[in-house]
């Protein structure tokens, strides 16, 4: 990992965070999807897009996404929807929708799943100039949902208004600083001229209230997504929107307040899109560090080549990784695991989304 040319090099737990030299990832034989929850043209949504996934303690399976009334693009009538499925993604149930607001523009689902309440919170975003944050849950795994809550005055800091958080899942600390404490990142920007901002937003208790965390201090750090390292620390991995190339990082040592100046990690390749980042397992790694699973198209030019990798030293080093798509363009995608270990991938497919969006199992053996 290098840092940008205005800051320095970051170090975690009395060492820098490095990459491997060797980023090819192997291409997989495994060009199809499991299967897809999310069709063209279906459900009177022409295009689907920005997945997010969380599988419940029961291995029920939560695919969300945005359904796009107008077309593609990433404004006009857009509402937040779900499909559920008790088979680990080989059949899914009818969809649901969790945020419809009219014409308005519903984006982002950001769902944490809480175990030990067999809840699901939701943050969901509307508009993009005037940003809106609302926050909903289930306590019948998607089943139904309350009517959402806006929480934009309680999170959305003086002088921002496009606040968005997401797109991804969120977290719940399992160690201390902050254990229990749930946490979503996301990005801001001051004016339609200024640069944007990583930030994070977190609840104390349970979803019930949230407060606006902190940002990275540096400038063009987009979309992000978390997760937490085995010092209790979280690593923010983050779309970087000056051309560079690769992934940023940034670290916060104190449950999300404050975060590092962010670094350009080399062995994670990205044309700026967003990515997912997912802690697989809790000192299960090399030396009791985390195990880590990462997923973004893994080429600089285009949005080709999504791969899946795993870390087994709290992000230190990557694997080379599964080219789940080859050069068949993907996108946005995001991670979870069930309770038996087999990793769940809800993914971006095909040129201009054409493809919808995608359900894909792996085995952590498949990725090392």
């Amino acid at each position: 990992m290098r840092p940008l040319k205005y800051i320095a090099l970051l170090g975690i737990a009395g060492a820098a965070l490095t990459g491997c030299s060797d980023i090819d990832p192997v291409i997989a034989d495994l060009q199809l999807p499991d299967s897809q929850p999310f069709i063209r043209n279906a459900d009177n949504y022409s295009y689907y897009r920005i997945p997010a996934i969380v599988i419940t303690k029961h291995d029920n399976v939560l695919a969300f996404a945005e359904g796009r009334v107008d077309g593609r693009e990433d404004g006009g009538n857009i509402d937040i929807v779900l499909r559920r499925s008790g088979d680990r993604g080989r059949t899914w149930q009818d969809l649901l929708v969790v945020f419809d607001d009219g014409t308005a523009t519903c984006h982002n689902p950001c769902p944490i799943y809480l175990p030990e309440q067999n809840r699901v919170v939701m943050i969901m975003n509307k508009n993009y100039s005037d940003s809106r944050i609302y926050v909903t849950y289930s306590d019948n795994e998607g089943q139904t949902w309350e009517t959402p809550r806006e929480i934009t005055n309680d999170v959305r800091p003086n002088g921002f208004k496009r606040f968005t958080q997401g797109p991804c899942h969120g977290i719940v600390k399992q160690r201390e600083p902050n254990k229990g404490r749930l946490v979503i990142s996301g990005y801001m920007r001051s004016s339609n001229d200024s640069p944007y901002y990583a930030n994070s937003i977190y609840s104390d208790d349970n979803g019930e209230t949230w407060h606006y965390g902190g940002a990275t201090p540096t400038p063009n750090t987009n979309e992000s997504t978390l997760c937490e390292l085995s010092d209790g620390s979280l690593l923010m991995s983050i779309r970087m929107t000056d051309g560079i190339g690769y992934r940023g990082h940034s670290i916060s040592r104190d449950g999300g307040l404050t975060w590092s100046e962010t670094t350009i990690v080399d062995a994670l390749p990205d044309p700026g899109c967003q990515g997912s980042i997912y802690t697989y397992s809790y000192g299960g790694g090399k030396n009791g560090k985390n195990v880590l699973l990462f997923c973004n198209p893994a080429w600089q030019e285009r949005r080709w080549h999504n791969t899946i990798r795993a870390s087994f030293d709290d992000g230190t080093t990557w694997s080379k990784g599964v080219d789940y798509t080859g050069e068949e363009v993907g996108g946005y995608s995001d991670i979870a695991c069930f309770s038996d270990g087999e990793i769940a991938l809800l993914s971006e497919y095909g040129y201009l989304n054409e493809g919808g969006i995608i359900f894909r199992k792996f085995k952590l053996d498949d990725i090392k």
